[in-house]
């Protein structure tokens, strides 16, 4: 014996042909759908319009290469640092430079160069970290700003 009871043959409704279950109707211009209303409003309900996306340009990144060809060729005038956002550091470099110079001749600018150089190859060491903090301060900004939500650690350079 059945748990259902039999199904009588006019019971369900006749099927009706797609092509004229909207015959005579204008179609509307697609727009998005409406957010689902946990009440009922009184009044026509509307949809707003569908709008195109907008693509925004990521925001430029800095160059390892840049860096490193900046400090080997301008090193003595700080241009790395100052292409790396450290404009305090740039300008320590450039004073210890031209002052380890000036004194050279008093023979203390010999203490000043060595500082300089010491300086100048921590910085050539450090370029890939700095540049790495950079880079991921700018996206991190970027994707706050855009709503762009990433896993920490993600890098997608």
């Amino acid at each position: 014996m059945s748990q259902y009871p039999p199904v009588q043959p006019n019971e369900f409704p006749e099927p009706v042909d797609p092509r004229q279950q909207f015959q005579g109707q204008q179609l509307q211009p697609y727009s998005a759908p409406a957010p689902f209303a946990h009440h009922s409003a009184p009044g026509p309900m509307h949809q707003p319009p569908y709008m195109q996306p907008v693509f925004i340009m990521p925001p430029p990144l800095k160059d390892s290469a840049v860096a490193y060809l900046l400090a080997i060729l301008l090193g003595q005038f700080g241009a790395h640092n100052f292409y790396l956002g450290r404009p305090g550091s740039a300008v320590g470099q450039i004073v210890l430079w031209f002052g380890s110079w000036a004194t050279l001749w008093l023979g203390i600018g010999f203490v000043g160069l060595l500082a300089f150089f010491i300086w100048w190859i921590v910085d050539l060491c450090t370029i890939p970290g700095v540049i790495r903090a950079i880079n991921d301060q700018r996206m991190r900004e970027y994707n706050a700003r855009n709503g762009h939500f990433q896993q920490p650690g993600y890098r997608p350079y």
